[in-house]
């Protein structure tokens, strides 16, 4: 049976089975992404909310994230390697204004800058807290060895190393 891409306008050849609704170029599933995404954003004049499904806090569409399909379908396709970021620090948030690219060095550093990355004893795997590296630092500038150091407080002499020097626990 011959049917008209909504699309392109070219004819297609639709397949017996419904499991194919488009032409040779998918545009018919792309018309059904693009309504199924609409039908879930609620706009206002900051953040888009996203409706629908969420995981980890981030909108779910069929394929991927809701905040990357909006990136798409205003701006075209993710070059590879690149992340979608939110300025607003909105993970349900689809507004494209409030979206840019960047690497994962980018998140990262926008993760911290923002407050959200779990340093010091907000880190699950953290073996001091912020007053025992005060003793560490205190037993150090007194002249004691790494090695003991460590040994008192449970952790490597390269943890205490990295205490003292400021590399970790700033």
């Amino acid at each position: 049976m011959q049917k008209m891409c909504e699309w392109c306008k070219k004819k297609y050849q639709a397949p017996p089975s419904r499991k194919r609704r488009a032409c040779s170029r998918g545009h018919a599933f792309l018309l059904l992404a693009v309504d199924n995404f609409w039908s879930r954003v609620t706009k206002s004049r900051g953040c888009w909310s996203w409706r629908g499904a969420k995981s980890w806090g981030y909108g779910r569409i069929g394929f991927g994230k809701a905040h990357r399909f909006s990136w798409e379908l205003h701006f075209g396709p993710i070059p590879k390697g690149l992340f979608v970021l939110h300025k607003c620090d909105n993970r349900q948030c689809t507004n494209p204004r409030h979206l840019f690219l960047g690497t994962q060095a980018d998140n990262l550093r926008d993760m911290a800058l923002k407050g959200r990355s779990a340093s010091g004893e907000r880190n699950a795997r953290a073996k001091l807290t912020d007053r025992t590296v005060k003793l560490v630092r205190q037993a150090r500038a007194k002249g004691e060895t790494l090695a003991a150091i460590g040994s008192r407080f449970g952790v490597s002499a390269t943890t205490v190393l990295r205490a003292v020097r400021r590399e970790c626990w700033r």
